[in-house]
């Protein structure tokens, strides 16, 4: 029989995915407006933060389910039809947040940021990497189009609204949980 811890715990990480996957489809219909120019379908999204902060807080599953379903909801509220490997691509981001993760007390401290954000990175390339791969069977682009038009673009947005929200966001999230006893956003 599974323990009742076990299961309070489960049902936070699905209560988290739920609410993380929500946040993130209402951050892209709120950017979708901001394409890049040049690129193919790709919008500045700041909401990159969503799945990669609740894979480093909750795990790697939940970064992952974050990020694939938050995106597969936006897309489908904004009726851009369904795109199973962007939806793996944002999920990976969440999910190489949540591998190897630090405590959530250490989120104060500068190297454990530092590393989070290389994590994020790893995530974000390899993720938008399968993602505009992708474009060449389902879509028949070139290559030249994959790397300018639809990976370039989207990995580079991508890292830096990751490299400026992400700490941030965590910096203010040590402070807050360090300026109270911490029982109420333990992870």
């Amino acid at each position: 029989m599974l323990s009742s811890s076990w299961a309070r715990r489960a049902m936070k990480q699905s209560v988290i995915m739920v609410v993380g996957s929500a946040l993130y489809a209402i951050a892209i219909y709120l950017t979708a407006i901001l394409n890049l120019p040049g690129a193919d379908n790709v919008q500045l999204r700041p909401g990159v933060a969503i799945p990669i902060l609740c894979g480093a807080l909750f795990g790697p599953v939940v970064g992952f389910v974050t990020g694939f379903v938050g995106n597969l909801a936006a897309d489908q509220f904004l009726g851009w039809g369904f795109w199973f490997y962007w939806y793996i691509g944002n999920g990976i981001m969440g999910l190489a947040a949540g591998l190897f993760r630090t405590p959530a007390t250490a989120y104060p401290r500068a190297q454990a940021i530092v590393l989070l954000v290389g994590r994020a990175a790893l995530g974000i390339l390899l993720g938008m990497a399968i993602a505009s791969i992708s474009e060449y069977w389902v879509t028949e682009s070139s290559w030249s189009d994959i790397v300018w038009v639809n990976f370039v673009p989207a990995f580079v947005s991508n890292l830096i609204n990751a490299v400026i929200i992400v700490p941030i966001v965590l910096v203010l999230y040590g402070v807050l949980r360090e300026s109270t006893s911490g029982d109420a956003i333990q992870s």
